[in-house]
């Protein structure tokens, strides 16, 4: 079956195409089925990649059925892909659908200790937040039982993706796994489709999922949020004393800043929106001068001599790699911007593509060009030098191009302090004015800080 063939290429190819994969909560995951996984989907194909990456029994995926395609399409998808069609029928006003057999075929997979996954959202939206869900999951679970004449209950376990920007290239992602959702039994046939029963449970797994993701309700504080996070995450990390490896501990935070965000609105909003100028008002400073909030963290001449250093003396196999890579790096960046992302739209005009498969589609093309040039070198090499050179450059290549990408990494760090130096060279007072503002910036975060942990205490 492809689906288990390709599996350990896309889990590559995913580390490759983000900076850092950090994942919360696997002790959460079944040891084997029957599961129901539920996910919030903010970016069409990269969310069920990634999902069955981490999990480690094969998934079945209830995917929208006007991406089947024809019937050849269609059995592939199903056949190699364990896709499962779902009509949604707002999509087909003009005929009646039935997902009569979507259902049977969920429980069938269920019943026989399969594990399926489901983005009961309906849809893709790229947002930081929770929509709706929609009643499929619950009338899924609800109808197992009856289905496979038990009244053991199928775990539901909530699985949170949370991207910086699943569309673009070395972002970073927190997978985030709830414990199962747990509900009580039925008594019977008639319950199992109540009405009620099953908005309860869905109600349920909407707030278990919410849990598990980045979840901003009013979307007039996404911009705030974002600048937040800019400015103020490392100052929280310090002052709560949590390292870059306590992933767990850093999506709370995360959370809290959301939350806090939000309680503060309702009941000071003039105070946040203060607080918003002023740190507008840093960042356009900082703009002028060409430079990042962060430049501030590395001062050190130490730091900028330890960067260069590092630089130097790896440069030749930065040297190695680009040339294995930069082939089908570049052109699969000439694909992308010159023939699919011309044809996106926007949040108001759609265009032949939508916009939330960006990151999907880059990550496709990438995928292909790479994994068919390490194919080709590989093969080349293995017939002119020896055939285990072939073998052995296959897999090489691969960790060269990560090598690559930490290296230019290690270059634009070096950059951008350098660039600070030069700044508080030439302009030492702006760069102390600044920093200024940034002290006074810290000072007054610190007070919402303790502000909002006293307020949460006494809750």
């Amino acid at each position: 079956m492809l689906y288990r063939i390709l599996r350990p290429f896309i889990y590559f190819s995913l580390k490759a195409y983000f900076r850092r994969i950090q994942v919360i909560g696997e002790e959460n995951l079944p040891a084997n089925g029957p599961v129901l996984f539920v996910a919030n989907h903010p970016s069409a194909l990269l969310d069920p990649l990634v999902v069955a990456t981490l999990i480690k029994q094969p998934l079945h995926f209830v995917a929208a059925a006007e991406y089947f395609g024809k019937k050849l399409t269609a059995w592939f998808l199903r056949k190699q892909f364990n896709m499962i069609p779902v009509y949604r029928p707002a999509l087909y006003p003009d005929r009646k659908t039935s997902n009569d057999a979507m259902f049977l075929h969920c429980h069938e997979c269920l019943k026989d200790g399969g594990s399926l996954l489901i983005f009961p959202e309906g849809n893709s939206m790229t947002e930081k937040r929770l929509r709706p869900l929609k009643t499929g999951t619950a009338r899924i679970a609800l109808g197992y039982q009856r289905f496979a004449e038990t009244n053991d209950q199928v775990p539901i376990v909530p699985i949170g993706l949370n991207y910086t920007n699943p569309h673009q290239f070395q972002g970073s992602l927190i997978v985030s796994i709830g414990a199962p959702v747990t509900f009580q039994p039925v008594d019977g046939p008639e319950q199992m489709e109540d009405e009620p029963v099953v908005r309860a449970l869905t109600a349920k797994i909407q707030k278990s999922l919410e849990n598990q993701v980045l979840h901003i309700p009013d979307q007039s504080l996404d911009s705030l949020v974002t600048k937040t996070e800019r400015v103020f995450s490392n100052w929280l990390m310090q002052h709560f004393q949590i390292s870059k490896e306590e992933t767990k501990r850093k999506f709370r935070l995360q959370r809290d800043i959301v939350e806090a965000i939000g309680a503060f609105t309702q009941s000071d909003v003039q105070a946040v929106l203060h607080m918003e100028n002023k740190i507008d008002e840093y960042l356009r400073q900082m703009a002028t001068l060409n430079l990042r909030h962060s430049s501030f963290d590395y001062r050190s001449r130490l730091t900028w001599s330890f960067l260069i250093l590092r630089i130097l003396v790896t440069s030749p196999l930065f040297l190695a790699a680009f040339l294995i890579n930069c082939i089908p790096y570049f052109t699969s960046r000439i694909i992308f911007r010159r023939v699919f992302l011309p044809k996106m739209g926007n949040e108001k005009d759609e265009g032949d593509i939508h916009p939330v498969f960006a990151g999907s589609i880059s990550f496709s093309i990438g995928t292909a060009l790479f994994l068919t040039w390490y194919m080709v070198i590989a093969l080349a090499t293995g017939i002119l030098y020896h055939p285990w050179a072939g073998v052995a450059l296959f897999p090489l290549s691969y960790f060269l191009g990560q090598f690559a990408l930490r290296y230019l990494g290690w270059c634009i760090q070096s950059f951008r302090v350098f660039r600070f130096w030069m700044a508080n060279r030439h302009q030492h007072q702006k760069i102390q004015r600044l920093d200024e503002m940034r002290q006074n910036l810290f000072a007054e975060m610190e007070n919402y800080v303790k502000t909002f942990t006293k307020n949460k205490a006494s809750i």
